[in-house]
Order: C-alpha cells, then structure tokens, then sequence
C-alpha cells in the first residue's frame, strides 16, 4: 500500500512538472492553416525563426512559440516569396492561438 501511494505521488508531482513547463518557459502554441488554391507549401516564420513548414489544406499547431505579441509571416516553400502580409499574432502563454490562415 505505502508502495503504490509513493508511485502515485510520484507520478502525480511529475504529471504536474510537464504541465507547467511553458509558465516556465513562457510559451504557447500557434496554429496555422494552409488555404492555398495553388498547392504551395508555405514556411511559417515567428519574429524570423522558421518553425516548419504547411502543406496545402494542412492545419498544424507549433508548440514552445514564446508568449506574447508576434510577427507571423506565411512564405512560399522553398522561395521564400511572402505568401500573405505579415500580421501581428498574440501567443497565449501556455494556450493556443486562434487558427491563422494564409491563403496565397
């Protein structure tokens, strides 16, 4: 018994640590949406960091964004051509933003 309430308090704290790791970090999570009508992938650049890349008609989240007010730029892969006007994206700290569509 003594045995399996360590385990659960273990688990318990840890389950804790995960959660709370982008209070830490100060982090949040971006969505995206790719609505090309061309079948282009796009690049999707935070305040200049290239985070990955959309495919057409893929929606996609990036983790570990720093919170707060950001630049978000949609580029075409792998030219690097501006898909859509960069926009100003608020980051929730330890949430995720509403879904933002470029549709180049």
């Amino acid at each position: 018994m003594k045995k399996s309430i360590f385990v659960f308090i273990i688990f318990f704290f840890l389950s804790l640590f995960v959660s709370c790791a982008c209070f830490f970090n100060d982090t949040g999570t971006l969505w995206v949406e790719n609505k090309s009508q061309r079948g282009l992938t796009y690049s999707v650049l935070v305040d200049n960091i290239n985070y990955g890349t959309v495919g057409p008609g893929q929606r996609k989240s990036f983790e570990d964004i720093p919170a707060g007010d950001r630049i978000l730029v949609f580029e075409v892969y792998p030219s690097g051509q501006i898909a859509c006007q960069p926009a100003v994206v608020h980051i929730p700290l330890c949430s995720a933003s509403n879904v933002i569509s470029c549709d180049y």
